[in-house]
């Protein structure tokens, strides 16, 4: 084995050892203020009762059985075992998927060994993006689905790969773990079969036709893929639940991390804005002409990013596909290493990793995994209450569902879109608005009275709401009809005096 080899080889291997050093370090305070109330209660109704819920089991909604499509039930079930195993078990789950997710991108570009520095940049990058976004639900199978579906796609055009015929399968649990973005399976799979469907040059472009045969199976699996999406509780509804369900302006206004990139906060701008622009000069600068199927996929989540930050992982992730193509280094070795010195290095790392991942993971099982925004003496304090219909922030919905508290509203807002949404907003922000964001003229409603509009609305009996939100000022300047009863540093919880 020559010296180059060896040298390449430990390249390689230090890209996992990088990746898993970076998951430890972005994903250690990440999951702190995270707690799957929402997917554990779903996810332990599966298993107790054998069946998927057809109506809103979180809410007390004085609507008779709230209907709604569970289209990420097996992501609830999945997150309800581990969490039964281990609380531990969470933050593992999505510390090791993410990392098979590197791991996939890194041996699709082993070749690329002289970009090992460009290549640990991409999934700093994409590490960081996962954990501001990071949440206990079904997005993060969601990433692995994704980052699984490019890895075939690329290698069957390459080289004529057997894993193509597990696509159906990829589509069918896609379809089970979170069918609102099943929709992606077939428009990534629909871009590169427009991207070698023909041949054709321009001063930038190429496509580049593959064999019919080729793109004559690509099409008939994919349609079968799309077929094997219907088996599913909700048949072809899943199908076209990513259309009917399109996010409007106050649900994308709510979503964590499914906002659009503020403008005023640089930090996120240059966040979203460094891999856009790096990765498109490098993809016009390139002596390489840019394949359609490549520039689709820039294209297509790009757009998708500047309306969703969270939408930057899935540009990342299939920006490691192509974009090492475009850039050329030399892969010389311009130092002179004995590779029996970088052996025991290389161990020393790993081992250091290693440690740090059992002191990490043993510590935190103790405290933070389960770390709850109300303290027990809080939640404590509301059960005993018992409060039959309590409006809350959503904020605080996880908390209270963790804890078999019913909840006004909770995150799922695509539930309550339709029902009781935008009184929420308007409540909470005490500003007359639509779903659309435009001011409301209700003649029963003024800015005098939306408090008292909506609590006799609801019949609210309690009242539990973050310190920051307008209509806690309200319910302190009129505390003789809604009391305090008790308040921590960010949140406060008050009576509603109906007499």
């Amino acid at each position: 084995m020559t010296k180059t080899n060896t040298i390449d080889k430990l390249k390689f291997a230090s890209l996992f050892i990088i990746s898993w050093g970076f998951i430890l370090l972005f994903y250690s305070t990440a999951l702190s203020n995270t707690i799957p109330g929402a997917m554990l209660k779903i996810g332990g109704y599966i298993i107790d009762n054998h069946q998927i819920p057809t109506y809103d089991i979180i809410s007390w909604n004085p609507v008779d059985k709230l209907n709604f499509i569970c289209d990420n039930w097996l992501s609830a079930v999945l997150i309800k075992i581990v969490y039964s195993i281990s609380n531990a078990g969470l933050f593992a789950m999505i510390a090791i998927i993410s990392f098979i997710v590197c791991s996939i991108i890194i041996i699709y570009n082993r070749k690329n060994t002289s970009q090992s520095l460009l290549l640990s940049t991409m999934l700093l990058f994409l590490i960081i993006a996962i954990a501001r976004n990071l949440s206990l639900d079904s997005g993060i199978f969601v990433i692995l689905l994704f980052t699984i579906l490019l890895f075939i796609l690329n290698t069957y055009y390459k080289k004529d790969s057997f894993s193509i015929y597990f696509l159906p399968i990829i589509s069918l649990l896609w379809a089970n773990i979170q069918g609102s973005t099943s929709n992606f399976f077939y428009i990534v799979a629909l871009i590169y079969l427009v991207g070698h469907s023909f041949k054709y040059k321009i001063k930038i472009f190429e496509v580049k036709k593959a064999e019919s045969k080729k793109s004559l199976k690509l099409l008939i699996i994919t349609f079968i893929s799309i077929l094997a999406m219907m088996i599913n509780p909700y048949g072809v509804k899943i199908i076209t639940l990513p259309y009917t369900n399109d996010l409007d302006f106050t649900v994308i206004n709510l979503l964590k991390g499914f906002k659009s990139p503020d403008a005023k906060d640089m930090s996120i701008v240059l966040f979203c804005l460094v891999p856009f622009v790096l990765i498109l000069i490098a993809l016009i600068t390139s002596n390489r002409k840019m394949e359609l199927q490549d520039f689709l996929m820039y294209a297509v989540f790009a757009f998708l990013t500047l309306r969703s930050e969270y939408y930057l992982i899935f540009f990342i992730i299939s920006a490691s596909f192509y974009i090492f193509d475009y850039i050329i280094l030399p892969n010389k070795i311009t130092f002179k290493t004995r590779s029996v010195s970088l052996k025991p290095a290389m161990a020393l790392t790993v081992i250091a990793i290693a440690a740090l991942s059992f002191i990490f993971v043993h510590t935190n099982a103790q405290s933070h995994f389960i770390n709850q925004k109300l303290d027990q003496n809080f939640i404590k304090l509301i059960k005993n209450d018992k409060p039959k219909r309590l409006f809350n922030a959503t904020a605080l919905s996880s908390d209270l569902i963790y804890n078999d508290i019913p909840v006004f509203i909770d995150e799922n807002y695509l539930v309550y879109r339709d029902y009781n949404l935008n009184d929420y907003k308007i409540l909470n922000s005490l500003i007359l608005t639509d779903s659309s964001g435009e001011i409301q003229h209700n003649k029963k409603v003024t800015l005098k009275n939306i408090v008292p509009y909506y609590i006799d609305k609801y019949k609210f009996d309690k009242i539990l709401i973050s310190k920051n939100s307008r209509m806690y000022q309200y319910l302190i300047n009129h505390s003789d009809k809604y009391p305090l009863i008790t308040d921590s540093f960010e949140f406060a919880y008050f009576d509603v005096n109906n007499k």
